[in-house]
């Protein structure tokens, strides 16, 4: 993201320079002179066998006077205009840059196209369908490497949101309910599931995610987890419940 705002800032300022090169080089374009008319003539006195006074003749100079000035303007306006198109060149190299750029962390760093959700079985609802899923990883590597992808394509902008998105498609609330991290109250250990590292290693796929750390992982897992009774209206219904009486 660093890269992508410094890219971006480098591109604002060529841009800037372009826009002032462009002013500079309109600036440049001489003013047309007003146009000497026959009331001007008629009004100004015979002289010396020019009949335009002084005010009036200010368009009239010498050809080579007026070669050189021509000249010049084309020297100045040549040298903006080469300005000109080599910043839009930096320009149209950075946009390339940036797009390439944005085309990478974007997308999922590609391991083969992700898989369809059918192919996996998913959601997970009771301890058997979790058994068998782990039984296939450890025998299938092919299939671990396409459930990173399928899972790293679900996406998610904070390392919170790609674990929660990505527990939420994997199992059940109620098979949830029968997990923990450490496996502690005789329920399933996640610590030391095939699964685990799956999903580690699809959330740090993600462009958005890539540096996530086990602690923050763990963190989000165990939350998830913990709060699988409250999803699906249980803690309403856990609130319904009368209250026995002392």
């Amino acid at each position: 993201m660093a890269e992508n705002y410094e890219s971006y800032s480098v591109n604002s300022n060529i841009r800037k320079k372009a826009r002032i090169s462009v002013a500079k080089f309109l600036q440049s374009l001489p003013n047309p002179s007003p146009p000497v008319t026959m009331e001007e003539v008629l009004r100004t006195p015979c002289r010396s066998n020019n009949f335009m006074s002084p005010s009036t003749s200010r368009s009239i100079r010498s050809p080579s006077a007026c070669e050189e000035d021509r000249h010049g303007v084309l020297d100045r306006q040549s040298s903006m205009m080469t300005e000109i198109l080599r910043e839009l060149k930096i320009i149209k190299q950075q946009n390339v840059l940036i797009l390439k750029n944005q085309q990478t962390q974007g997308s999922v760093l590609s391991i083969g196209d992700p898989e369809d959700e059918n192919a996996f079985d998913l959601r997970l609802s009771d301890l058997s369908e979790l058994q068998k899923l782990e039984s296939d990883l450890k025998e299938q590597p092919e299939k671990t490497k396409k459930m990173v992808a399928y899972f790293a394509s679900i996406g998610g902008f904070s390392p919170k949101e790609a674990v929660w998105r990505i527990l939420s498609r994997l199992m059940t609330n109620s098979l949830a309910q029968k997990i923990n991290w450490s496996g502690a109250n005789q329920k399933i250990c996640f610590r030391t599931l095939t699964l685990r590292t799956v999903l580690v290693n699809a959330v740090r796929m993600n462009a958005h995610t890539k540096d996530a750390t086990e602690k923050e992982l763990e963190k989000f897992i165990t939350r998830w987890l913990q709060l699988a009774p409250d999803r699906d209206g249980g803690r309403s219904e856990r609130g319904k419940k009368p209250v026995p009486e002392a």
